[in-house]
């Protein structure tokens, strides 16, 4: 199989840390072409610690977000002979489970694109740390007109809304068929019952939530080989009390 993979990265202090060393080992070692795309001014010492590991490096300017730094990538490519392109990017820490079955797993349904979770939060959508497109997809003219519509916005909710969420709900309109690695049926019921954490977290899941912040724990037991950077960031009490937090001790290879 011909695999491309796009992984973009922004560092507040254009750095290229430990995580995401890991991250594309783990990339390299699932097979394909990976191109390294940052919108940070990488000092050359930092893309030399890149080059071991990606085909190609690309720096620009830090505007558009994700989807533009995955545009970027894409007009620069030759797509002809691609039978899988995946899109993925340095929020998320891992992988921590390996991604060669979940990638068969996939495969076998017959989807055209998939990603790791789905979101109803402002509208149903796949996110987009991890996104697969299968090879009818990444020929189309649909994608080519999408992609050809990103805009360098630099406001994070436009880019959201116009991309994250625009992608799939495109892919869906133009007849593709696809869905989450881990929706919310594959993950266990049995789920943190206790008292305890109904205090820390009162809350059941609701659709307009973000799984991968919301009910990460559940995630992991689930399977799902990633855990979004935010989380510890933003809510590190959570993270410790749901013992996501003792996944990271000891491991100075995944440090962020």
């Amino acid at each position: 199989m011909n695999r491309l993979v796009l992984f973009a990265h922004w560092d507040a202090a254009a750095l290229v840390k430990p995580y995401i060393l890991a991250h594309l080992q783990a990339l390299r070692a699932l097979g394909g072409r990976i191109e390294f795309i940052s919108n940070c001014p990488l000092p050359p010492a930092e893309v030399e610690k890149v080059r071991p590991l990606a085909a190609g490096v690309l720096l620009r300017e830090n505007v558009g977000y994700d989807f533009g730094m995955w545009q970027d990538a894409l007009a620069r490519a030759d797509l002809s002979r691609v039978d899988e392109l995946v899109l993925t990017n340095s929020s998320v820490v891992g992988p921590f489970f390996p991604l060669a079955p979940i990638v068969e797993r996939m495969e076998a349904t017959g989807w055209d694109f998939w990603g790791m979770t789905e979101s109803w939060m402002f509208a149903h959508h796949l996110q987009s740390y991890f996104l697969v497109l299968k090879r009818p997809v990444v020929q189309s003219a649909a994608l080519a007109r999408f992609f050809g519509a990103v805009q360098p916005y630099r406001s994070k909710q436009q880019a959201i809304f116009s991309h994250e969420l625009g992608l799939s709900t495109w892919l869906w309109e133009n007849g593709f068929r696809g869905g989450a690695a881990f929706p919310p049926e594959r993950q266990p019921r049995a789920w943190r019952a206790d008292l305890l954490v109904r205090r820390i977290r009162p809350w059941r899941y609701q659709r307009g939530e973000d799984p991968t912040l919301y009910y990460p724990d559940r995630l992991w037991r689930a399977g799902m080989p990633y855990l979004k950077l935010m989380l510890f960031r933003t809510q590190p009490d959570l993270a410790r009390r749901l013992g996501l937090a003792r996944i990271l001790e000891g491991r100075p290879e995944l440090a962020f």
